[in-house]
């Protein structure tokens, strides 16, 4: 929801796609925009009062997953998500 929120919000995006799927062991999701993008090195972050994307890779963490996110100036964004379905139980 973050996600979609972030894309229309600051990209400004027109049409955000939001698809997941089964990989192996590992549960993935993608939200792809075609907004106004962003530099992946240097975007507004928790110091300029930007909390999203610094909270969704804390609690993609805290879940034990890993993201994935692919952006530059002009042409839109894309962030993947993805997490093991391998129980901790399981050999």
């Amino acid at each position: 929801r973050e996600l979609v929120a972030n894309a229309v919000h600051h990209g400004k995006a027109r049409h955000v796609a939001v698809r997941g799927a089964l990989d192996g062991e590992r549960l993935v999701f993608t939200v792809t925009d075609d907004g106004s993008g962003f530099d992946v090195q240097s975007h507004p972050g928790i110091r300029e009062g930007h909390f999203g994307l610094e909270g969704i890779r804390q609690r993609v963490k805290r879940l034990g997953g890993d993201v994935r996110i692919v952006s530059s100036r002009g042409k839109g964004a894309s962030v993947t998500l993805s997490f093991s379905i391998k129980g901790e139980t399981e050999p």
